[in-house]
């Protein structure tokens, strides 16, 4: 049996879009036989208990001695050695031999790692007729720039009662306050680290989301989004698709108001043609047939072969 480590980390600051692509990978490998785990650092609002629970084992790291939402991405770049250290440390010292250490990374339209139960809803996906009259509300697993409740002060302000479905993941630091928010709404309903995603996209008529690991999940199901860029390495992918008018993107964060949010929405629901339209141009950006193959997983054995 082949063994894969993976090393990747998740935190309220480095959010879990990481972790998530490293499981829908790790599900696949394991499926062709490898033996999975996983070494990870201790960080505030991780999901290594989550990793556990996926059934995987987790080697921790040592907790950084730092101000997590600060400080944490000075920290790996002035210590990147002693993260190699530690890493080759618990490799070294396993009872079986590595034969494959993979280091969390993007990798393109052709290479998305598609989560086995959006796949599996792929064949129940909807044609889009460009009414608005479901939106979706997810900014990531710990959203730390705060940005579900500025778009729930938009959504708030709609004139028609549109169902709005909120999803927040478990190390979302104020999940209590936005759960009490969409309590104060009966269109609104809350839901916390979700496994029925892919379900809720599909029922979904937009999603207003950040330009992590969703963006691709949204593409691969058609769903016309709406995407706010809450970190750097959104940025890229977040214009590409936006190009292609797979999205429509409103730039970071800290530029982006409930206004503007609720001024897009409303224009959407004006010009449904402009909706279908963003649906067509997302859908065609992946491939599912290349998906379906799991290409990244099947590269990875035919390695080890």
């Amino acid at each position: 049996m082949n063994n894969i480590v993976f090393r990747v980390d998740s935190s309220v600051a480095i959010g879990t879009g990481h972790v998530m692509r490293c499981l829908t990978l790790a599900g696949q490998l394991k499926k062709m036989g490898a033996n999975i785990s996983f070494i990870c650092r201790e960080l505030e609002g991780d999901l290594n208990n989550y990793i556990k629970e996926s059934g995987y084992n987790v080697q921790p790291l040592s907790k950084v001695k730092t101000s997590e939402s600060n400080n944490i991405f000075k920290w790996y770049k002035e210590n990147w050695q002693q993260d190699v250290y530690e890493t080759r440390f618990v490799i070294e010292n396993q009872t079986y031999i590595v034969d494959v250490l993979i280091i969390d990374h993007y990798y393109g339209p052709n290479y998305v790692l598609i989560r086995e139960e959006f796949i599996k809803a792929y064949p129940l996906k909807r044609n889009c007729n460009g009414i608005i009259q479901n939106i979706l509300v997810f900014m990531g697993g710990s959203d730390p720039t705060n940005e579900t409740i500025k778009v729930l002060d938009a959504l708030a302000l709609l004139e028609i009662n549109t169902i709005v479905n909120v999803v927040v993941g478990s190390s979302n630091k104020i999940k209590g306050v936005i759960q009490e928010y969409c309590d104060r709404y009966s269109n609104f309903f809350f839901y916390c680290q979700v496994s029925n995603m892919a379900k809720l996209m599909n029922e979904a008529d937009l999603i207003i989301g950040s330009g992590g690991t969703t963006t691709w999940e949204r593409c691969y199901l058609g769903v016309p989004s709406i995407t706010i860029i809450v970190s750097d390495n959104q940025e890229q992918l977040t214009n590409t698709v936006s190009k292609f008018l797979g999205t429509i993107n409103l730039g970071f964060y800290h530029k982006t108001t409930s206004k503007h949010i609720l001024q897009t929405v409303r224009e959407l629901m004006m010009y449904p043609e402009k909706v279908k339209l963003i649906s067509e141009c997302a859908s065609k950006l992946v491939n599912p047939k290349i998906i379906h193959a799991y290409p990244v997983a099947n590269m990875i054995m035919e390695e080890l072969r």
